[in-house]
């Protein structure tokens, strides 16, 4: 897997969390952090049991040397959103630094010729076991802001 994939690995994971949550409108960027291109996803969404409860899905992947990896985020609001993308992150080694920076959708993806992968993603099942982990935080991130807006009521 070469850079060139990243948009469509990520797009195939965010496909796969619109089994569970409905989404709209969604706005697509690519980034670095350090030496390392990332791809992102923010849509409008809400649950397909729920649709009441609206937010904001936001998906970010990245390849890394042996891997490759995303992060999702189903955040109830502006604050909920800001806390995931200003997580920090360590990418082999590299600084830690926010997941998200605020430019991330202005960026343009800089190919690097030669950026191989190696590892779970040579395993065609990684990927669905992939989507259905993020589908879990989905359902537990959905769980918690029910139990808070409970709790609030």
């Amino acid at each position: 897997m070469t850079v060139d994939d990243l948009p469509s690995f990520g797009s195939g994971v965010s496909r796969g969390l619109q089994k569970s949550i409905s989404v709209a409108n969604p706005v697509h960027g690519v980034y670095s952090l350090g030496t390392h291109h990332l791809w992102i996803e923010r849509a409008a969404g809400a649950p397909i049991a729920h649709p009441e409860e609206k937010g904001t899905v936001e998906t970010v992947c990245v390849i890394l040397s042996k891997a490759a990896v995303c992060w999702v985020t189903f955040a109830a609001d502006d604050a909920a959103l800001k806390i995931f993308e200003k997580g920090a992150v360590t990418l082999e080694g590299e600084a830690a630094t926010a997941l998200v920076p605020p430019d991330a959708f202005l960026q343009k993806l800089l190919p690097v010729a030669g950026y191989q992968v190696s590892g779970i993603l040579h395993n065609p099942n990684a990927i669905y076991i992939c989507i259905g982990l993020m589908a879990i935080v989905v359902i537990i991130a959905v769980f918690l802001i029910r139990k808070r807006r409970q709790n609030n009521s």
